[in-house]
């Protein structure tokens, strides 16, 4: 989970939930990064997190009471291994190349995970079964996970509030066809630099759940207050000059 804190609430947004930002904002990438497998793009970036990452699969609550940030996880390497293992046995159902792609992701997130052993042989180098199954080159494979990189960044911008002021920039990445992309302060508009996206504008919803109080008595306490919690709404428009 993403938390936020504000004067008088605070803000949880669930890591499905920032991956359905992410798919959103692949989905609207400009057709030139529209290849042949975009639709196994789309699927790794909406299915790269899980409801067990919701709430971060092992603690959710620190030793204060609060909601622990996915930023700050609490897991050990087993633990952390074991969630790897289980989403990349869950989507080699789905696609080895989805699976791949979401593997590449997790490697560049935790790479100790996959250096450490803990991971299945059968969850290994997912990326070099899934080239020589689609007959993939490898620029071509690094090209389409660029595209899953660049998308969970600036999802996870959104999600953390960070934005630029002032006039000032923050480079996203330069995942999306090695270019560094940036986002500027423009007398208050968002600018994307270099545009991805079709159209002069994107905006982009995304929901939070509201809770009243910063410190919960144990995780069931927490989980009825996010099951029980307001639903907020916010908007964020990126544009193209």
């Amino acid at each position: 989970m993403i938390v936020a804190y504000d004067i008088n609430e605070t803000r949880i947004i669930t890591q499905t939930h920032h991956a359905h930002i992410a798919g959103f904002i692949c989905n609207h990438l400009k057709s030139e990064y529209r290849s042949l497998f975009f639709s196994e793009v789309i699927a790794a970036i909406f299915y790269h997190e899980t409801q067990e990452t919701d709430f971060n699969y092992t603690r959710q609550l620190n030793d204060l009471g609060q909601p622990i940030s996915f930023d700050k996880p609490d897991i050990t390497l087993e633990e952390l291994a074991e969630k790897t293992n289980k989403i990349l046995d869950k989507l080699k159902t789905r696609s080895l190349l989805v699976a791949a792609l979401v593997s590449s992701h997790l490697q560049f997130l935790s790479p100790q995970v996959f250096t450490s052993g803990l991971v299945y042989k059968s969850n290994s180098n997912l990326d070099r079964k899934a080239m020589r199954l689609y007959k993939i080159k490898k620029a071509d494979y690094d090209y389409l996970y660029g595209i899953v990189r660049f998308c969970d960044r600036l999802s996870l911008m959104i999600c953390q509030n960070e934005f630029p002021d002032a006039q000032r920039s923050f480079d996203i990445n330069n995942a999306l066809d090695n270019k560094i992309h940036q986002l500027k302060d423009k007398n208050g508009r968002l600018i994307i630099d270099p545009w991805p996206f079709v159209g002069t504008e994107l905006t982009i919803h995304y929901e939070y759940h509201k809770l009243k109080q910063r410190s919960f008595k144990n995780s069931e306490t927490f989980y009825k207050a996010v099951d029980e919690s307001r639903i907020g709404l916010e908007k964020i428009i990126f544009s193209k000059t």
